[in-house]
């Protein structure tokens, strides 16, 4: 109640660049930006402009949620355009936000309107003789015009500023040495180009405030590399950027080098390598797209809080009334949604770990059981040929009479009491229905059954159906399913082949006849659901990468 604009800002500000408490910066923000009203004053006006810039810049580089970051880029305009006020940060934030954007769809439309609002902006600030983001753009309008091919267009700008009485600084030489290394390119003249290239790497490395100005300089490099054939050179040097990059956590920047690395093995036929970092900019991207599924739903519900906040704080401005009783509300209800939060928060964290157990459990059953079906197969192979059962088992003729047995109850001795099969037939016949069962397109089919089944081990179904019930205490279905959910969970575990597979993709490769079918089973044989046992998957595989 009591925090003007001016000090909201500061606070955010300090929130998000010193000590990166994201969520704490964005209520700030968004409390300034919903002040906003036609009558309040111009500088009010410009402060209300500020947190939508800095709303903008939480979602685009830290949350990633490009939807919300455009909303608040454009809410932020609105201000600007309905005020008649100047702020060219708003010109930046549009350039960067379409320049990335760019990079992902690899449309030359948005780059164009990217390298647009570079150049209005550039303008912006030689008329206002603000240094800062005169070189901010200047930065930003080379690594356009490099995707555009037109560094040699420039004359006018590199005039410019060349010419600006700037007060010597790095941002003035890592841009010079930018421009020439660049122009030099263009020009093809490599080796004069790598110089200016190293120097820039060099001073990049020396400042060591910005490591994205440090990526700047070694993309650099690595496009006058590639652009001279050297492609080796250019791998070794996007390898050792990849590892600065997963250190300094800029997730956005590592698109460029694996997308770069996918182009320098093409170029070496190295179809191998040149698959895998395809596979990481994909899943990097996509995960990237994802991650604002991904927020909290408490989150979501504390902001839409701290706005009804504001319009209440708003009134007690006004009319001064009730103050300490709301006072005292709003206290009691943030008090109770924090713990509602940490509740949440909690009972999530549970849900993880004991879905995790449940994960490696199964796992560690799966290999047990992969292991004690190749045993038995494997005694069954070396078996002398002399071993043979009695001319009843042997006999592939079906029963005149239709058996129709409860397999899902007496599993005990009396139900097979006169049953014919010796333990060495059961044995015998374990062995061959194991065998079956390992033949993945066989039992996958929709219309693979226990007379198939029998077919196959050259047995009849009445004693098929006895060693399963006996062995394993369920009737054929049941055995036939967790085969199946064995073979959805190897399924799930091969990301590159099956990431992109839809559940009812899944069920429906595996022979079940509906998705509903598949998840009851799926959750009854390994007690998690199919999206479950899917999400933990992916994350081992990313943990891998």
């Amino acid at each position: 109640m009591e925090f003007s604009s001016d000090e909201l800002l500061k606070r955010g500000d300090r929130f998000l660049r010193v000590e990166n408490q994201i969520d704490s910066a964005l209520v700030c923000f968004s409390i300034v930006n919903n002040m906003y009203n036609k009558n309040m004053s111009d500088e009010e006006k410009l402060n209300c402009c500020k947190a939508g810039f800095g709303k903008w810049y939480i979602y685009f580089a830290k949350i990633y949620d490009y939807t919300k970051a455009y909303e608040s880029l454009l809410n932020a305009k609105e201000i600007l355009t309905e005020s008649k006020l100047d702020y060219p940060d708003i010109n930046l934030a549009f350039a960067v936000f379409y320049h990335t954007l760019a990079g992902y769809s690899y449309d030359t439309a948005l780059e164009k309107e990217s390298f647009e609002y570079c150049m209005d902006g550039f303008w912006q600030a030689y008329k206002q003789k603000d240094q800062r983001l005169l070189d901010i753009f200047f930065c930003n309008i080379m690594l356009v015009s490099e995707t555009l091919d037109k560094i040699q267009s420039l004359d006018k700008e590199w005039n410019a500023y060349k010419e600006f009485k700037h007060k010597e600084s790095f941002n003035y030489r890592f841009n010079i040495l930018q421009y020439k290394a660049r122009l030099l390119k263009s020009q093809k003249k490599y080796d004069e180009a790598l110089k200016h290239a190293d120097e820039l790497i060099a001073i990049s490395q020396k400042n060591a405030i910005d490591p994205r100005r440090t990526n700047i300089a070694c993309s650099l490099k690595a496009v006058i590399l590639y652009a001279g054939k050297d492609y080796t050179a250019a791998i070794r040097l996007l390898k050792d950027m990849e590892k600065m990059l997963v250190k300094e956590n800029l997730t956005d920047c590592r698109l460029g080098v694996y997308d770069f690395l996918t182009k320098c093995y093409d170029k070496l036929n190295d179809n191998t390598n040149s698959n895998k970092f395809g596979n990481r900019f994909f899943l990097l991207k996509d995960s990237i797209i994802n991650l604002k599924q991904m927020t909290n739903v408490s989150k979501i519900a504390f902001i839409n809080e701290i706005k009804e906040m504001d319009n209440e704080i708003k009134e007690i401005k006004y009319k001064r009334k009730s103050e300490m009783l709301l006072l005292t509300l709003s206290t009691v209800f943030s008090l109770t949604l924090l713990c509602f939060i940490a509740l949440l928060f909690h009972k999530n964290k549970q849900l993880k770990s004991k879905n995790r157990k449940l994960y490696e459990r199964n796992i560690e059953m799966m290999n047990s059981e992969d292991q004690e079906i190749k045993n038995i197969t494997v005694q069954r192979t070396s078996a002398t040929n002399g071993i043979a059962m009695n001319e009843e088992f042997t006999n592939t003729s079906k029963d005149e009479e239709q058996i129709k047995e409860d397999y899902d109850s007496d599993t005990d001795g009396e139900k097979y009491k006169n049953s014919s099969l010796s333990a060495e037939d059961k044995k015998e016949l374990l062995a061959k229905i194991l065998c079956v069962m390992e033949n993945i397109d066989e039992i996958c089919s929709v219309s693979f059954s226990a007379e198939r089944l029998a077919q196959l081990c050259n047995s009849k179904y009445k004693y098929v159906s006895q060693v399963i019930n006996e062995k394993y205490g369920c009737n054929f279905n049941m055995f036939l399913n967790k085969f199946r959910i064995k073979e959805a969970c190897r399924r799930f575990s091969d990301v590159d082949k099956y990431g992109q597979y839809t559940i009812d993709a899944m069920s429906q490769g595996l022979g079940f006849k509906s998705r509903t079918t598949f998840t009851s089973s799926f959750k009854k044989i390994i007690g998690l659901t199919p999206s479950q046992y899917s999400k933990l998957a992916k994350e081992d595989k990313n943990k891998s990468l």
